[in-house]
């Protein structure tokens, strides 16, 4: 377990802070104020109403600068408590799913190209031409279809599928309909985080883009030949159709739906079970069924 001065010596490397306190003992764990106690890490994110004060000799409180009166003990002052907090978490407390790295019931076909330091969990499938970047992990029963480009850092979660065939038909005379192969594959820059149960469908001719730094939840859809932009957020249940376009730090809310080809700017922030049938430009917030604008954004 780190000492709370491992702790402010590794926030200090991210970000300025101010640290006081007596900061010599053990952190064991990483909880909420609300179970504060010694040997614990917690932060406060906003100025509290009233008198409250949080006062534990032993226990680590990270807070913003306006709230910093109301820790009386040991604290780490910064701008951004709640990412330092994240990070804490990520390096000491996080989840270990115990996935270390190739599993052996993995199924990866010849031709498959795997970075360093990857983690691959149980039944997993990776078809051929498939690449996976330096130090991604792909939680249990991931499907990688071929051609599909993983970049390092990502995690991907359970039971996604990446890289299947997208939805193209044909309709033909009689009652008969033909299948249109999509061999384009899909790109995922670096630090994606995809959720459990995902879709993202290869695209036509060119891949399907997810670029870097993009976080998506738990069942999302992604068709064909969609697009999204570096840093964006995609939450639960997310329906983006064939061609759609979600520009740079975009928030897509959850059970939103964007219809086939159309595009979202940079910027823009699109409410629960909104769906979007036409266009839009960049910084604004869309609701509605049709989605319409209520304001900028920013």
């Amino acid at each position: 377990m780190p000492s709370a001065r491992e702790i402010a010596d590794f926030v200090a490397r991210y970000e300025p802070c101010e640290v006081s306190g007596d900061l010599d003992f053990e952190v064991e764990r990483a909880v909420g104020l609300s179970a504060l106690e010694a040997n614990t890490v917690s932060f406060l994110k906003r100025r509290p109403s009233g008198d409250d004060r949080f006062e534990t000799p032993d226990a680590l409180i990270l807070t913003k600068p306006e709230a910093a009166e109301h820790v009386i003990g040991p604290r780490i002052v910064t701008d951004n408590p709640r990412l330092a907090f994240a990070r804490i978490v990520a390096n000491w407390f996080a989840v270990d799913w115990g996935i270390a790295g190739i599993h052996p019931t993995a199924q990866i076909a010849a031709g498959v190209r795997i970075g360093e330091d990857v983690r691959i969990g149980a039944n997993c499938v990776i078809a051929a031409t498939a690449v996976i970047g330096d130090r991604t992990v792909l939680h249990h029963g991931v499907i990688v279809g071929p051609g599909v480009e993983i970049g390092g850092d990502c995690i991907i979660r359970s039971n996604c599928v990446i890289g299947e065939e997208g939805f193209g038909v044909e309709e033909l005379p009689n009652d008969r309909t033909f299948r249109i192969p999509h061999i384009g594959g899909v790109r995922i820059g670096n630090h994606v985080n995809i959720g459990n149960l995902n879709s993202i469908s290869a695209g036509t001719l060119g891949p399907t883009i997810i670029e870097d730094h993009v976080q998506i939840d738990n069942l999302v859809n992604i068709a064909h030949n969609a697009f999204v932009g570096a840093g964006s957020l995609i939450m639960p249940c997310v329906m983006m159709a064939g061609s759609a376009r979600v520009g740079r730090r975009s928030y897509i809310g959850c059970n939103a739906s964007i219809t086939n080809g159309v595009s979202l700017g940079d910027d823009c922030q699109v409410g629960l079970g909104a769906v979007v049938i036409r266009n839009f430009g960049d910084n604004l917030v869309l609701a509605g069924n049709p989605a319409r604008i209520l304001r900028n954004r920013r």
